[in-house]
């Protein structure tokens, strides 16, 4: 458990501010999804891309992370803000153009958190897939997140309903303790 999983580091965001080709691409990979999938499930006219792009924008064009300090607040809320004012300026510019809805902030706060929530947990997930047996992921994965009973877990991946039982038990506290580890970093994240 060396390598926690990566929040938005210190050290990403300084490389982001010294121009780092490498850093651009490495957040880009890191929250393009994330910030497309926050427009997909607010529905909001156009394409999810057009919405990270915008953020993306925002944030490398203007050199708006070295504006971030991480005294007044996290990372999180700060890319929320970002988010969440392009979000409001697509939807400004199709209402002009058709009748559309009005930017639900209620919505946006959930879909935002719901979507941060998912990808921790997959940051998490990944992190604990490098701590234990492909095997034992497979078994925890199929009974915890896919419902499977173990039984029919055990019959699948040919071991024994105590073997499943015994990899999701190995595998919850291994997630526990990343949990908490990053808790550390952003005490209001809860899984």
């Amino acid at each position: 458990m060396d390598n926690p999983p990566p929040p938005t580091s210190t050290t990403l965001l300084h490389r982001l501010c010294n121009g780092e080709e490498f850093a651009y691409d490495e957040f880009f990979t890191r929250y393009r999804n994330f910030i497309s999938g926050i427009a997909n499930t607010l529905k909001i006219p156009g394409d999810s891309d057009d919405i990270c792009q915008q953020t993306m924008l925002a944030i490398f064009e203007k050199n708006s992370v070295a504006r971030f300090d991480p005294a007044k607040g996290r990372f999180h809320s700060y890319l929320y803000k970002i988010v969440e004012n392009k979000c409001r300026d697509l939807i400004r510019k199709k209402q002009r153009d058709e009748r559309i809805p009005d930017f639900d902030e209620t919505l946006f706060q959930e879909t935002f958190d719901a979507e941060y929530h998912n990808y921790i947990l997959s940051l998490l997930l990944d992190e604990l897939k490098t701590i234990v047996e492909p095997g034992t992921f497979e078994a925890f994965y199929l009974v915890h997140f896919k419902e499977i009973p173990p039984k029919e877990v055990a019959a699948a991946l040919d071991i024994s309903v105590a073997s499943v039982y015994k990899a999701k038990s190995r595998c919850v506290a291994h997630l526990t303790d990343l949990v908490k580890i990053f808790q550390a970093r952003d005490p209001e994240f809860t899984l």
